[in-house]
């Protein structure tokens, strides 16, 4: 398995993982004062960042083998793996230019890691 370091050549500033979740009773119901039964799941989700000049973004997915680009700012449904990062950076590129009263300005892209463990 290649490291990020191998992929985009330094090292991540970020990294953060979390186990998977399940709703065995109770989705869509814990904000509404019903019972809920949660449990952790073995997969985990694996992210690593590092900022980087221009408005790219570089992701790779290690479970899928697969690496893609794109610039903030001009996300486009591809129907794939590759949606879920471009909504988390087109909703963090519409918040900078709500942030600054609709002045955008440049915004840092990220190279990302997401892994899937088994």
């Amino acid at each position: 398995m290649s490291t990020f370091r191998d992929l985009f050549g330094e090292d991540p500033t970020v990294t953060g993982d979390a186990p998977g979740r399940a709703n065995l009773i109770g989705e869509h119901t814990d904000y509404s004062g019903g019972y809920v039964l949660p449990v952790t799941l073995p997969h985990r989700t694996r992210v690593e960042l590092r900022p980087r000049g221009g408005d790219t973004v570089r992701v790779h997915s290690v479970q899928l083998g697969k690496t893609a680009s794109y610039r903030v700012g001009a996300e486009a449904p591809r129907h794939e793996w590759l949606d879920y990062v471009q909504g988390l950076t087109a909703l963090y590129y519409l918040s900078r230019a709500r942030l600054l009263r609709d002045y955008v300005a440049s915004t840092p892209a990220w190279v990302i890691e997401v892994q899937r463990a088994a």
